[in-house]
């Protein structure tokens, strides 16, 4: 799957004989591998039989390894949203026929269609958990609080959104034009002040 974050391909890997494995494969779509080629051009490829690929990354070699004989990758893209690609590993040597590769696309799009859904859900979800936070932390500042309650209140509300080790919080001092370090706070346990 793309992370449109890093513009890198993120690998998930299932199998029927082995458990899911979601080891943390990524790749630059800019790059030279067989997957960026068909994330850039749009288009399927197959490779059969895998260990004759000339210049084979170390994926394509653990796959190997692994039994994996041949690999068709196709374009995953719904619309215009191009959310990866999608890839069926064969423990033989496998050409397909016109009609199977279409299928194998026909697949992908189908795939494509429950990705692009989940990520919108999951998008809006992050979304909606975004603007609570916004109302909590509005709620606080207008709950007239004392200053390191107040500041405990909002840092608390923006760890369920921002993953943070620490927050602080710096207050000019007009008398003396010096900045203050006025809190210093934890998500879920205050530190000093």
């Amino acid at each position: 799957l793309h992370d449109p974050v890093h513009d890198r391909l993120r690998l998930h890997a299932v199998s029927t004989n082995q458990p899911y494995r979601d080891k943390q494969v990524d790749l630059p779509v800019c790059g030279e591998h067989v997957g960026a080629q068909v994330w850039r051009e749009q288009k399927p490829l197959v490779l059969s039989p895998l260990e004759n690929v000339v210049g084979a990354s170390d994926i394509l070699r653990e796959a190997v390894e692994d039994g994996i004989h041949a690999l068709t990758l196709v374009p995953l893209t719904n619309g215009d949203r191009r959310l990866g690609i999608l890839g069926f590993g064969f423990i033989a040597p496998f050409q397909p026929d016109g009609a199977a590769l279409e299928f194998l696309q026909r697949v992908a799009s189908e795939v494509a269609v429950s990705v692009d859904g989940y990520l919108a859900r999951q998008a809006l979800l992050h979304e909606r958990d975004r603007m609570r936070v916004l109302f909590e932390i509005t709620n606080a500042l207008v709950s007239k609080l004392p200053m390191d309650e107040l500041f405990s209140a909002i840092s608390e509300q923006l760890s369920r959104v921002v993953a943070y080790d620490f927050a602080a919080v710096g207050l000019l001092d007009a008398t003396t034009g010096e900045l203050q370090l006025s809190g210093l706070h934890l998500p879920g346990d205050q530190i000093g002040r």
